[in-house]
This record gives structure tokens, sequence and C-alpha cells, in this order.
């Protein structure tokens, strides 16, 4: 029944089972009742180097509304033979049930209880500089997992313990690395803002530098990061506007599958609830029929956050464009007027400030380590010994700053 929205649990998979059915790939028709072979077959008409294109669709698609991520298996069980799910659960409850104002506050205000206690953070939920336990945090967790209070306080916790072992608070002291990473601007979060006041997250896929995987994530966390802090400054906007520019863009220069993966997973468990819409500038064509594919069957919600700008000429971007941002405050690559340039030594201009200071501390206390370990295993100096002594430390600070 394709007059029905069925939501897909993994687009990746998703994306494949539709096209293979509007292909007619079906077991019938490849004179076959076995599933594991027509399962297989039914993959073939794609050509393998279209696979990062899809995977990069189907973050997208999964990250804009993880929360909404429904099974379209049962489509997929009349066409290829999957098992079907079913729309309720095992008590016959629906999956997604509404809740009402007064129960959403209710829940807020006991996962913020619960997880504060369970952490042993301070009564405000102060975790670090850029992140609380408040109710701001805790109602997205909440819609991430359609307000399962179980399932949220997991999802928290999970980011909880994920950002004191990533070491998210200090990703200052990595400077050499995101430095590198962020050297042409790959991904960078905008000066400027959308028309509501949004802020906005530039990616350039055509400038992707490096292939190192942990340097991609460490960026990538970066970058997300700014982003939160950033909306702090605006007023009443917690979500960002997504612009991905694809001129240039081609399998020589796409993340590898593994990035990919881990970019999705990081986005979606911890940073849940902060996509707007993902504006795709120039997308290749496969992307637009990918997306065409599956937009039946995808929730109404994440398909309105997905929206492509095409046109071959700068005035015909420009006018899709104007949607979202003022044309002042776009790039011109993009489609607007702006003349802004990205500098990296600007922008991490602070992340350097701080890694300087911390590496004169971790020296400052490497020296002070050294001259108390003299001193203890020296005798007693005579006045003009401990006269000297002080000279050489005073000339070594100097000689350090």
């Amino acid at each position: 029944d394709v007059s029905r929205p069925y939501y897909c649990e993994s687009p990746a998979v998703f994306f494949f089972t539709t096209l293979s059915v509007r292909l007619r790939l079906r077991p019938a028709s490849l004179g076959t009742t076995n599933v594991a072979t027509s399962r297989v077959s039914s993959f073939f008409f794609l050509p393998l180097l279209t696979k990062r294109l899809v995977v990069f669709l189907s973050a997208a698609v999964l990250w804009s509304s993880p929360h909404r991520a429904y099974s379209a298996r049962r489509f997929a069980a009349a066409n290829l033979g999957f098992s079907p799910i079913s729309t309720t659960t095992k008590r016959g409850m629906p999956r997604h049930p509404q809740v009402d104002e007064t129960t959403k506050k209710a829940l807020v205000a006991q996962l913020k209880t619960e997880v504060i206690e369970a952490f042993g953070l301070p009564g405000d939920g102060y975790v670090d500089a850029n992140f609380e336990v408040d109710d701001a945090c805790c109602a997205r967790y909440l819609r991430a997992r359609d307000h399962n209070l179980t399932k949220a306080k997991a999802m928290l916790s999970a980011t909880l313990s994920w950002r004191a072992s990533f070491g998210v608070a200090d990703l200052y002291t990595q400077y050499p690395a995101l430095l590198k990473e962020a050297d042409t601007g790959k991904t960078f979060v905008s000066p400027f803002r959308d028309v509501d006041g949004r802020v906005m997250v530039v990616m350039r896929n055509k400038l992707e530098n490096t292939r190192d995987h942990d340097g991609n994530v460490l960026h990538l966390v970066y970058q997300m990061e700014r982003a939160v802090r950033a909306t702090k400054k605006t007023q009443g906007h917690e979500k960002w506007l997504l612009v991905i520019d694809f001129d240039g863009y081609s399998l020589l220069n796409a993340p590898p599958t593994k990035t990919s993966k881990a970019t999705l997973k990081v986005m979606q468990d911890h940073y849940p609830e902060r996509l707007y819409k993902a504006v795709l500038v120039s997308a290749p064509f496969i992307f637009n029929l990918a997306f065409k594919a599956i937009s039946p069957f995808v929730d109404p919600v994440t398909r309105d956050k997905i929206v492509f700008i095409t046109g071959k000429t700068q005035r015909d971007r420009c006018d899709h464009v104007a949607q979202f941002a003022s044309l002042d405050n776009v790039e011109r690559c993009l489609g607007g007027t702006a003349d802004y340039v990205y500098d990296v030594n600007e922008y991490l201009a602070d992340e350097r400030k701080l890694y300087e200071a911390y590496v004169l501390r971790g020296e400052g206390k490497k020296e002070q380590q050294q001259r108390d370990e003299r001193k203890d295993n020296s005798t007693s100096n005579t006045p003009e010994e401990e006269e000297d002594d002080d000279k050489a430390t005073v000339t070594a600070e100097e000689e350090l700053r």
C-alpha cells in the first residue's frame, strides 16, 4: 500500500530495497524463491561506486530525525521477503505515542533529576563549559527517544560518558591536529546567520584534505561543539542550518566509509535534535534520484529537512538560497554575495591561545619538578650557589616565555 508512508529504521538498506522494487527486481521476476538470493540479486543494479553517496544521504536522513526512524519492512515484505515488524509494541501501544505538555515537563524533570544523581553533578547540571544537563538538554534527548524515559536516560548517560572519555572539554589540547584538519575549511561554523537568526554550518566536500579517521572525527566533534556554543548566543534557536556544497565532489575526496559511519554515530547519538534543515547545493544527480525514490516513504518532518538547491547559473541558485539566508550572509560559491574568505589562523585563534597557555603550564610544571629534584638530591648549598640557581631559573623562565 504505497499510499501510506512506511518509515525506515535503516535508510541505507531501505534505499536499495525501494529502488529494487521500483525496478521490479523481485523474487518472482528473478525466477527464484530463495530470499537470500533475491536480496543479493537486488543489489546488483546499482554500481558499487555509489555506495559512499548512499551512505552520506542515509546519514543525513537518519541524523535529521533519528527519533522518527520508522520501520519499512512491512512494505518490503510484500516485495523482497523481508520479515514485517509490527507498528505497535509488545503491549499493543503505538510505537510513537503523542505526549501532552504536562507529561513532557514531568519527564524532563525526572530525567534531569535521575541523571544528575547518577553522575553526581551539581544541582544546575553543569558538566563543562559547553554542556549542561538542563531542561532544554533533557527535552532534546526525550524527543530523540519518543519520550521514553528509560531510553532517553541511557542515551544521555552514554553521551556524558563519551564526553569524558573523548575529552570534549579539552579539545584545544589537540590544536596541532585541529589545525591540520581545519586548514582548508572543509567544515566550519559560518560567522553569519540564516533568515531566522540560526547558526549556519558549512561543509565543502571538495576541500577534504586528509583521510585520517581519528583526525576527521576530532575535527567533526570540534565543529559540533563550536556550533553548540554559537547557538547559546542566539535567542530561541537550539538548532542549526547545515549547508553542504557539493561543487567539485567526487569519490576521490569522499571520506572513507568508516569515517562516514563514525560521523553518523557521533551526530545521531550525541547531538540529537540539533538539525533544522540540510541544504544540499549542487548535489550529484544520484543524490536527487535517491532522495526522490525514498521520499514517499520518509517521515514528512524528515523529508522537509532535506532541501536540494540546483541551478546552472548563479542567479538560479540565488533564488533558492534566499529562502534560507540573506544573500549578503552567504558566500558566492554557495549562491550568495558575501565576500567572506575562510582563514584557519583567524578561525582557530582562540584555540591557539588556549593551547599555548596549556603548553606553557605543562613546561612550567616540568621545570619546577626538575628544580625540586635538584634541591632534594643536593647537599646544603652556599649562598653563592643558591644565587646562581635563582639566576638560572629566571633565565630559563624568560627563554620559555
